[in-house]
């Protein structure tokens, strides 16, 4: 699949100066099995302001899919590899990430890690390098009621670092009524300046309704 998006916007009413954007979007898809899947992605987004280029993004990624089984337990993963280009005004960076999701069968439950990984290879500073990790287990508790205990771990380089617990539930309520609820505490491995932005103690809530 190929997509383009362009746009050309006038930034003010006095001057004749523009805001010109190009997005290019390419994916290609194989399916090399029921259980192994490959994909590719190719973006690219500029932004051009007075003539010159204020913006670039470019990003290439290679994703897999696939499942199996591992001692005759069921799993599953979703994995990503990308070297990404990001370029702002003089800053130019290059970024390698990488993430994956594993999914594992256990008991009544399953086990569910992730990890991110963000790498800039030229140290330009437009993003540090970031580690996200968590490793939990879902598992039904009564009925329609399920839960998620999970360990987290988050390391941005030279700016914080943590250690965590999460813990989220979740209800289906009547027939077209969802609740979900989730709360995380975490503790400062390392002390900087920007602990600040980083909040030790995190919850979220969600409520999802089908209204016909």
């Amino acid at each position: 699949s190929l997509r383009m998006d362009m746009r050309n916007q006038a930034v003010s009413p006095l001057t004749e100066d523009r805001r010109r954007s190009l997005q290019l979007t390419a994916d290609a898809r194989y399916w090399f099995t029921r259980k192994l899947t490959m994909s590719m992605n190719l973006l690219q987004n500029t932004l051009r302001e007075n003539g010159m280029t204020a913006f670039l993004n470019r990003k290439f990624s290679v994703m897999s899919q696939a499942n199996g089984n591992i001692g005759g337990i069921p799993f599953t993963n979703n994995s990503s590899l990308g070297i990404q280009q990001l370029n702002y005004q003089s800053l130019k960076s290059l970024f390698v990430n990488f993430s994956s999701m594993h999914t594992l069968m256990a008991g009544p439950g399953m086990v569910i890690t992730n990890i991110y990984y963000n790498r800039d290879v030229k140290d330009a500073a437009i993003y540090n390098n970031l580690l996200n990790l968590d490793a939990g287990y879902q598992y039904v508790i009564w009925k329609n009621i399920s839960c998620g205990s999970a360990l987290i771990y988050m390391d941005s380089k030279d700016v914080v670092r943590q250690i965590g617990l999460r813990q989220q539930v979740s209800a289906q309520l009547f027939k077209r009524w969802s609740l979900a609820l989730s709360a995380d505490g975490r503790k400062n491995l390392k002390n900087t300046a920007a602990n600040f932005y980083y909040g030790r103690f995190n919850t979220t809530t969600s409520l999802h309704y089908q209204i016909n």
